[in-house]
Order: C-alpha cells, then sequence, then structure tokens
C-alpha cells in the first residue's frame, strides 16, 4: 500500500491551479523550476509526479490538497476520460466498480460501440454487458438493435453515460 504526503507536505512543494487543474512546483525541485508544472504524462495518459522517488498520480494528489480522503479500494475518476484534465469538477472518488463503468473505448475495439462485437459464426451482432460477471443480452441481426440493447442495459446497470465515448 503507498503511502500518500499529507496537505501539508504537498502544499509545500505544489500550487494548484483549480482553473487550469495544473500542479505547478512552488520551490526548485531537482530538474524542475519554481512555476513550472510538475511531473510528466505517464504511458497512461495521467500526469504523474516523482516524490522523493515515489512516483504518484497528480489526480490523486490534486484531491488530497482539496481536502478529499481516498479510501483503501477507492479510486479516482475522470469524468471526461482525459487524465490530464485535473479540474476538481471533472474528479470524482468512486469504487473500482464504478470506475469501470466509465471509460472510454479501447482503440482495439472494432465495431466502434463497447459491448458489441460480430459473431462471425452466427453472422449476428453480439451484445453485452458486465455486472460483476458477463451478461449476455442477446445476438441481432441488426446492429443498431444490438446497441439499443446496450444502450438499455448501460442503463439499468448504472453506467456513467460517458461509457464508451472516445
Amino acid at each position: 500500500m503507498k503511502i500518500y504526503p499529507t496537505k501539508e507536505q504537498l502544499e509545500q512543494l505544489f500550487i494548484y491551479e483549480p482553473d487550469t487543474g495544473l500542479l505547478k512546483n512552488r520551490i526548485n525541485r531537482k530538474a524542475s523550476k519554481a512555476g513550472q508544472i510538475a511531473g510528466y504524462i505517464d504511458n497512461g495518459g495521467y500526469y504523474s509526479v516523482r516524490i522523493k522517488n515515489v512516483v504518484y498520480k497528480a489526480h490523486r494528489l490534486v484531491m488530497i490538497m482539496n481536502d478529499y480522503t481516498i479510501n483503501q479500494g477507492e479510486e479516482v475518476d475522470h469524468i471526461d476520460h482525459c487524465g490530464t484534465n485535473n479540474r476538481l469538477s471533472n474528479l470524482r472518488i468512486v469504487s473500482h466498480k464504478t470506475n469501470l463503468r466509465n471509460q472510454k473505448i479501447r482503440k482495439t475495439n472494432t465495431s466502434g460501440v463497447m459491448g458489441i462485437s460480430f459473431d462471425k459464426k452466427h453472422n449476428k451482432w453480439d451484445a453485452y454487458i458486465y455486472n460483476d460477471k458477463l451478461i449476455h443480452l442477446g445476438l441481432f441481426t441488426d446492429k443498431e438493435d444490438a446497441i439499443n440493447a446496450r444502450k438499455r442495459a448501460e442503463i439499468v446497470y448504472d453506467y456513467s453515460a460517458n461509457h464508451g465515448c472516445k
């Protein structure tokens, strides 16, 4: 389990700009100067910040600096799927399950819609959703019917309206 710095420790190192969502260095820190954006954009598309050789996601630090408590098993979700948008209005503390229900569509998706794939064996569109386990919603001749079944299921299983957006 990673130990996070306190709000006071973070405020000695960084300035949070609520209008931009950026963390900036309050003081000179190794290779970066005071006033510069803290950290770097990692391979996942999130700002990451190194403090005493430990890497932290900037969005978690932003939440701590703004008096939010992140309990064990909780995650910080970017509502708009943009990992560099750390404005408080775009961040929320959620369970892992809720965070999974607000994903952007993957680059590997070939149907253009989450939870829809083409079943070559039956020559039909397959619709499915996850709710602790895979739930098969049916096979459909028309892709739009499969999409509609998936959208209805997203409402039933409380998926975010942003789920599956690019």
